[in-house]
């Protein structure tokens, strides 16, 4: 079943059908479960490693046992990498910062499918905001 955020979305389709002039939406087929964009590539996954798969919103704290995992692993640092940069990866960003969490953004792990200038407009707001 669809988040009643996703459903609205789809509903106005007609008018924000896409964040990117000329180019087709993705939204209808975006986190579907199942999906090659929700599966975890083969070669990153470690025997031991933990994975949180419920994410449903634009900040991975949100919603996800995330932040009770840092803390009891007692995480003093996070390496944040993703797709999309002004989206995802922002939103987290700013939450990780919230209680003053050390964190970095590796440039060369993250991307915006949303095209280069909204890539580049998320790294240069976590870089001037959060002086990351």
């Amino acid at each position: 079943m669809t988040s009643p955020f996703w459903r609205a979305l789809h509903a106005a389709q007609g008018e924000l059908d896409r964040l990117t002039p000329g180019r087709k939406s993705t939204v209808r087929e975006h986190n579907i479960e199942g999906s090659p964009g929700t599966q975890i590539i083969p070669e990153l996954y470690r025997e031991g490693d933990y994975l949180i798969n419920n994410k449903k919103r634009l900040d991975c704290f949100h919603g996800t046992d995330l932040r009770q995992l840092l803390d009891t692993l007692k995480v003093k640092n996070v390496v944040l990498m993703g797709i999309n940069t002004n989206t995802c990866v922002l939103n987290t960003s700013f939450t990780a910062f919230n209680p003053r969490l050390p964190r970095s953004g590796a440039r060369d792990c993250v991307a915006s499918m949303y095209g280069d200038d909204l890539h580049v407009l998320g790294l240069q707001n976590v870089a001037r905001c959060l002086a990351g």
